[in-house]
């Protein structure tokens, strides 16, 4: 008994020696790290950054092919058995270790780090394409005050094509000029009245749709004028000058933007979070005294089809739409949450943005009355339904476009900024050098988007960049968090964040019910396991398009060799245990509390383990060792 008591003694004694100064530094880095000035500003800031362009062009089209207002069952029930959770374990993880993704995962497990890069790749990928749609953005504004309002709208312009352009024109009777067959032409109109379309520069009977493809004029003012499209991803034939101009100005006004880090992005969310749902409130009320939007509206709510939810499509592209939606598997509602003050409710915040994002993409339904989607909706339908009204609600419409566009864009280039800086801490402030460089280079890498064939790469980009990605992402996330950090490790990091839970209804349901222990081990990893499934078997031909595609959607995924190979090599040169890569490091919040329960054994090769993060000064210890 004597032995033991000594044993444990000597291993009190030097846990208080060595352990501390590890984390005393790791806390004190914690402490220097900025801050959001309160609570919701941080709200507001990954409510800008979730709740974006998705909710607006995607959402619409997805509810109006699987079932109208029935859709709204499964995406609501994935919100909940998967959004809320995935949502709360990024918080959670991010907040309690107040460090970007790749040092959270770093610190379970060196040979992990690479997963916590994957998600900074994905958030990349997404800030290069971005831009160009706030690109495409600012040259329709630019365009509104040249005049171009009452232009898009008619067959008339050098960019239209008269012999398949057809204008939303209504034939009345006072137009005679049908073509010049005399009697012919009267009897066909007086017989088809309800089926002339404007179509060539006059009033006639629809031609033979299977040999002749129409198109509107809104969609050539895009395609021809705005784009300049080339046919194909491949054929570049030159530079779009406007586009390039306004990417320019986009990059340099994102850098401006985030060149105060954190801090200034959390007064910014003011505008980027609260600005846009003033906006679409404005377009939805403005919508209900249009003609036809009872029409619109009765389609979405009053023929709800509910045979859609019997097919496992329609849960599919319930499921992909929130991925898209609240960007889980990015790393940048980790990254914000690091910046969180460690007393707030992860699981409140959770709650509060997967609402935010549903009622966001609501109002997106209603403010939606034409069946498009994508580009098509945004740059095409509503451009047309503007003529004939004030410019300012076109003008406003390509704002809230642009807040919505730039709210997300400032997340994805921090995050590899507050990445970079974790790892450099002699480049934390020298932002005004880091933020510029790593700007130009997103820049120089969306100049593809700025050629005669940027639409195709857009559209490319769009459909592979984020939706395997990142849904790989977030399961492999979860499943490094509950089954290689641990289940009673997440228990124990939520109760140093808010405490006990204050009565049983808030220890079933709240923030510590074992429900989410269940989601993280089965629910969550199994409905992304499902959709990566249904991702694979939805592509039946492979076009050189498509493995441009799915290139750029594995790209991210080696950072995880990558990054594992290179701490396999730091651990063998500096001649630390090699199986130490698969373990928890002492730098680690909790590694105190953690190593409490291992074995004499463990707690030795644990101690072996490094004491200091790579790019740590050793030195720095000295400086701590009175802290506390």
């Amino acid at each position: 008994m004597e032995v033991a008591i000594e044993k444990q003694s000597s291993r009190i004694t030097q846990t208080s020696r060595r352990t501390p100064k590890t984390t005393v530094i790791s806390l004190k880095s914690v402490e220097e790290r900025e801050n959001f000035d309160n609570q919701y500003e941080f709200l507001l800031t990954t409510i800008g950054f979730a709740c974006g362009l998705g909710n607006i062009w995607r959402f619409p089209q997805r509810a109006y092919e699987n079932g109208g207002s029935a859709f709204l069952f499964p995406y609501i029930t994935c919100a909940i058995l998967f959004g809320i959770p995935t949502v709360y374990i990024e918080f959670l993880a991010g907040q309690h270790q107040a460090t970007s993704p790749p040092i959270v995962f770093r610190r379970i497990a060196p040979i992990l780090e690479g997963i916590g890069w994957m998600t900074c790749a994905i958030s990349t990928i997404s800030a290069i394409y971005y831009s160009v749609i706030m690109a495409w953005c600012f040259v329709f504004i630019f365009n509104i005050f040249r005049g171009h309002l009452e232009l898009w709208n008619n067959c008339d312009n050098p960019w239209n094509i008269r012999e398949i352009c057809v204008e939303m024109r209504s034939c009345s009777r006072n137009l005679t000029d049908l073509s010049e067959n005399g009697n012919e032409t009267e009897i066909a109109y007086n017989n088809n009245i309800e089926n002339l379309i404007f179509f060539n520069g006059s009033c006639q009977i629809p031609p033979d749709l299977n040999s002749t493809k129409l198109i509107s004029p809104t969609q050539e003012y895009f395609t021809n004028h705005i784009l300049q499209r080339s046919d194909g991803f491949l054929n570049i034939t030159g530079i779009n000058w406007p586009i390039l101009f306004s990417m320019t100005f986009c990059w340099i006004l994102v850098g401006l933007l985030i060149f105060k880090g954190m801090r200034i992005m959390g007064k910014i969310s003011y505008v980027t979070a609260i600005v846009p749902y003033i906006l679409v409130i404005i377009f939805v009320i403005r919508g209900f005294f249009l003609p036809g939007s009872s029409n619109g509206l009765y389609l979405f709510l009053g023929r709800p089809d509910f045979k859609k939810l019997y097919s496992p499509r329609t849960w599919s592209e319930a499921l992909k739409q929130l991925c898209f939606s609240i960007s889980v598997g990015h790393g940048g509602l980790m990254s914000m949450a690091s910046y969180n003050k460690r007393s707030s409710n992860p699981f409140q915040n959770a709650v509060i943005l997967i609402v935010a994002d549903t009622f966001m993409s609501i109002l997106g339904v209603a403010v939606e009355h034409v069946v498009e989607s994508g580009v098509n909706l945004i740059f095409v339908a509503f451009p047309e339904s503007f003529s004939g009204h004030s410019a300012i609600w076109a003008v406003l419409f390509f704002a809230m476009l642009i807040i919505l566009g730039i709210g997300s864009q400032m997340a994805f280039v921090e995050l590899f900024c507050s990445c970079f800086y974790d790892q450099h801490p002699n480049f934390r402030h020298k932002k005004y050098l880091i933020v510029p460089i790593w700007c130009l280079i997103l820049y120089i890498f969306g100049l593809i988007f700025s050629t005669s064939a940027g639409f195709y790469w857009f559209e490319l980009f769009d459909k592979y960049s984020a939706g395997f990605s990142s849904t790989f992402a977030i399961i492999i996330e979860i499943l490094c968090l509950i089954y290689i950090y641990g289940a009673r490790n997440i228990k124990l990091d939520i109760e140093e964040l808010i405490g006990q839970p204050k009565n049983k209804i808030t220890q079933m349901i709240g923030a510590h019910s074992p429900y989410f222990i269940i989601n993280w081990q089965i629910i969550s990893p199994g409905i992304g396991l499902i959709l990566i499934v249904f991702m694979c078997f939805e592509q039946k031909y492979l076009m050189v398009f498509d493995i441009f595609g799915w290139i750029l959607a594995f790209i991210p995924l080696f950072m995880i060799p990558i990054f594992a190979w290179k701490n396999y090599r730091y651990f063998k040169i500096n001649n630390y245990p090699i199986k130490g890569v698969l373990s928890i490091q002492r730098q680690h919040l909790s590694f105190s509390r953690i190593c409490d329960i291992y074995s004499d054994a463990e707690f030795e090769e644990a101690m072996k383990l490094p004491e200091h993060e790579p790019w740590e000064n050793p030195n720095q210890e000295e400086n701590f060792e009175n802290v506390e």
